[in-house]
């Protein structure tokens, strides 16, 4: 009978010092170790994990990450659409478990500390109480409508004005190439697809022909015109920056022959008409400042003789086509 009381004695001293145990193990399944990351307008670590304990029941915040289920929380502002965004994640290297939206970040923190308190799961008196509810998270607003045809249509219609100026050669008003200067402006549309970007320049022109000589003296040849020139499409040239146009050009304007014999001084002013074809190349350096280039064919629609003292010998005959190019740049207005 003894033997009987001491081998229960042992087996209830083993009991009681096994409960301890059962304790701490069932407590590891209760607490957790949060990381928590939130702006200056929401609940710290501490008012969130009451909020968490209000829901779940009997939890302990743990002071390490061992033993414990690990939470990862954050709680920001989203500048682009004003709402308060919160993720949430089992530990490190987890996929997100959930993203909740809301007008406030004490909204959007209730929701995530219920999701917390279900993830633990209920215990003891607590299985019979139901979770507080949280206040629905705030769906995602949809995205933008697209833009509309007026608004496209409008981006179409964007102009800009360029100054430019340009220098290059002639070949039109005497034996040899004539160096020329031109300036000028231009309206041209700076957005829309390139088949709907047409330019339109206003300019003026001067060349000078070098000295023509024969044996009755010597005659200089100089041209004044106004130029206007229409580009009607825009073609991709070699990036974004660069586009090749095909142009129509129209000039007007005034050609006078000086000329200077043993004898006397001779002045003949003479008409200038010409229309022809442009290839134009433009460059944008900045958003404000270009560089293009210009290749002209055109025809004089009325020609004319350079000649001294006999008009059956002429010095200069206006050729049938004539041949213009420069380069130049420029600025952009705002």
């Amino acid at each position: 009978m003894v033997a009987r009381l001491r081998s229960l004695v042992v087996v209830l001293l083993a009991l009681a010092a096994s409960m301890p145990s059962f304790a701490r193990a069932a407590e590891h399944g209760r607490s957790i170790w949060l990381e928590y990351h939130a702006s200056a307008s929401c609940p710290d670590r501490l008012a969130f994990f009451e909020l968490v304990r209000s829901r779940a029941g009997p939890v302990e915040l743990a002071d390490a990450e061992r033993d414990a289920r690990h939470f990862i929380v954050s709680l920001e502002k989203d500048e682009g659409d004003a709402l308060y965004r919160g993720r949430l994640r089992k530990g490190r290297g987890e996929e997100i478990a959930r993203t909740l939206e809301g007008a406030t970040c004490e909204e959007v923190a209730r929701g995530l500390a219920l999701v917390i308190a279900i993830e633990l799961g209920p215990t003891g008196a607590e299985s019979s109480k139901p979770p507080v509810p949280a206040s629905p998270p705030r769906p995602t607003p949809p995205p933008p409508p697209p833009v509309s045809a007026p608004s496209r249509r409008a981006e179409r219609l964007e102009l800009a004005g360029l100054a430019l100026a340009s220098i290059g050669w002639t070949s039109a008003i005497g034996a040899q190439a004539a160096p020329t200067f031109q300036a000028g402006f231009e309206l041209r549309a700076v957005a829309g697809p390139w088949y709907l970007r047409p330019s339109l320049r206003v300019a003026a022109s001067i060349a000078r022909a070098p000295e023509i000589r024969n044996r009755e003296g010597v005659l200089n040849a100089s041209l004044l015109s106004a130029l206007v020139r229409a580009c009607p499409i825009a073609v991709p040239g070699l990036g974004a920056r660069v586009s090749i146009e095909p142009c129509g050009m129209v000039e007007v304007g005034r050609l006078f022959s000086e000329g200077r014999t043993p004898m006397a001084e001779l002045d003949t002013p003479s008409p200038w008409i010409a229309a022809g074809a442009t290839v134009h190349v433009l460059g944008w350096a900045t958003r404000a400042v270009f560089l293009d280039a210009d290749l002209s064919v055109f025809a004089p629609l009325e020609r004319y003789r350079s000649f001294l003292t006999k008009p059956e010998m002429p010095l200069f005959e206006t050729p049938r086509v004539g041949f213009r190019w420069s380069l130049g740049g420029g600025v952009r207005f705002p």
